[in-house]
């Protein structure tokens, strides 16, 4: 909603329920009922508002068509090419077009080891999770390591700290509801046992009726992968890819009750990193992505009915 090259994007994504964790559910239930993704709402049963069941990137995918804002689908079949045939692809992705004419800035720019774009980043699925692609990595090998956000791993605790250190705190004059806990206090309640549970995903202590759509009900199939062949991006502004060679640098933040955090590169990004021996793994892989063209007109939205997905070469 943030992005300003579709603006008119805000308005479709606002109304008539606002976007959220808990009315994602809401939106996948309104698009089944306006017919998209017949068989996706035959296999979860019609029902998913207030269940604790997965999606994939084809109930994403029906949540925005829906709603008129573009979305694709890419299927990779990893036995064809390897692993490159995905991560070429996500380079590509990322990577904007060279100038025609470059000037010194340009030159300059381009030199950056860290770069920024505008695309918006990509959700990554293989059966059983979901990951999303906020860029990549260019190793000073030559390979390439995608750098996700992965809700099945959790970050060094000092980094978390670190991050919340750097976070804009309430004035101490607002309600005691409103203030902002320190960043202690935070990580403490992040890593409470209600929430050490990996097979618990909920955001916070809602009710039943109220949970995320992160759990799979244990007579439900992993993931759906949609796609042409034989079985089987995101949501903030910039993209980042990075090129490193692991230089000596690091993190530091003072923090009370956490002492000097210093933090080498190489910890920071190993959350993030997903490199090629992880990736190969899995065989399969399907990805969905938003291009950020014009929104889609009542035909072209309707013609998203049926889910269909193109196949990466």
């Amino acid at each position: 909603m943030d992005q300003m090259i579709q603006p008119t994007y805000m308005s479709l994504l606002d109304e008539p329920t606002p976007p959220g964790v808990r009315h994602l559910q809401q939106w996948i239930e309104d698009a089944w009922a306006y017919g998209f993704d017949a068989e996706g709402a035959t296999q979860l049963k019609n029902k998913l508002v207030g269940t604790r069941k997965w999606i994939g990137t084809a109930e994403l995918y029906v949540a925005f068509v829906s709603r008129g804002i573009p979305a694709r689908l890419v299927d990779f079949d990893l036995n064809d090419r390897g692993v490159q045939v995905l991560t070429d692809w996500v380079v590509a992705y990322f990577s904007d077009p060279p100038p025609k004419h470059g000037s010194v800035n340009d030159v300059l720019k381009g030199a950056s080891p860290v770069m920024e774009t505008a695309r918006m980043p990509i959700v990554l699925q293989h059966a059983g999770h979901s990951r999303t692609i906020v860029g990549y990595e260019m190793t000073s090998k030559g390979t390439v390591n995608l750098l996700v956000f992965d809700p099945s791993r959790r970050p060094n605790p000092k980094l978390r700290i670190a991050a919340m250190a750097s976070m804009p705190t309430t004035p101490a004059t607002a309600p005691e509801h409103h203030r902002s806990l320190s960043p202690a206090k935070v990580f403490s309640r992040i890593t409470s046992p209600l929430h050490r549970n990996s097979k618990r995903k909920e955001m916070d202590h809602a009710g039943p009726s109220d949970r995320a759509t992160a759990d799979v009900d244990s007579d439900l199939p992993a993931k759906r992968i949609k796609g042409n062949g034989p079985g089987l991006k995101g949501l903030v502004n910039d993209a980042i890819f990075v090129s490193t060679h692991d230089a000596p640098m690091s993190v530091r933040s003072e923090v009370p009750d956490a002492g000097n955090l210093t933090l080498p590169v190489s910890k920071i990004l190993a959350p993030f990193r997903l490199d090629a021996k992880q990736l190969g793994k899995k065989d399969r892989y399907q990805i969905l992505y938003f291009p950020l063209t014009e929104p889609l007109g009542e035909q072209e939205r309707l013609a998203c009915q049926v889910v269909v997905s193109d196949k990466a070469k």
